[in-house]
């Protein structure tokens, strides 16, 4: 503000809400009914320079509701939901199932972008109908490949999502969870990717795809 000469003190009122901050405030709305599995949000915090930034810090979560901590007026954000997945890990001579802890993928829902302009700001995050997926993978000989990895991600419509899981004896891995949409399915063995194919994934429907190896997948 402008100020005449000689003043000593200036009083500068700040509206309560700029000290307090905006907090979003939502929950996920699971379809169906289905049981959701282990889940963190993800505020993606949008910048001017259009840049963001994803954190999952400073969401706390309770069941299905969700809230931030009290961010400035004006910001722009969106939501994300991550999911606890198993473990996979590649070891010296491949792909090979991992006992600990999963980690953290994202989910194909997504809310915003958002401007936080009054105190509390709601929002519902829901969760798509999943696919499932049969994978059959095979090499030129027509033998099944044994402990390869097999990972799928949605290329229409683009979604940060990789379910991934590693061939049985006879050459076949279940998806559960796969992302709505046409899926690129890759495999790979010693940490070297030797095929793919895609498939288009329905909601609520399994789908099947079969992936021949480029070259012979005996180690």
């Amino acid at each position: 503000p402008s100020v005449a000469p000689g003043t000593r003190d200036v009083l500068v009122r700040v509206p309560d809400l700029a000290l307090r901050g905006c907090v979003l405030r939502g929950h996920v709305r699971r379809p169906d009914g289905e049981a959701l599995p282990g889940f963190k949000v993800q505020l993606q915090l949008h910048e001017r320079n259009g840049r963001s930034t994803g954190s999952s810090r400073g969401v706390s979560i309770d069941g299905d509701q969700f809230w931030s901590e009290p961010l400035p007026l004006g910001t722009s954000c969106s939501v994300e939901l991550l999911y606890e997945s198993p473990n996979v890990t590649l070891g010296p001579s491949g792909p090979v199932p991992s006992f600990s802890t999963g980690h953290l993928e994202l989910a194909p829902c997504h809310f915003g972008p958002i401007t936080l302009e009054a105190p509390t700001t709601e929002c519902e995050l829901q969760v798509e109908r999943y696919g499932s997926l049969r994978v059959r993978v095979r090499d030129r000989s027509g033998r099944p490949a044994v402990g390869a990895l097999v990972s799928a991600h949605t290329i229409s419509p683009r979604a940060h999502f990789h379910p991934r899981g590693i061939t049985d004896p006879d050459g076949f891995v279940f998806l559960p969870r796969c992302a709505p949409g046409t899926n690129e399915v890759s495999v790979w063995l010693e940490r070297v990717q030797l095929g793919s194919n895609t498939v288009l994934v329905r909601a609520s429907e399994e789908s099947a795809v079969e992936i021949q190896l480029e070259r012979p997948s005996g180690r």
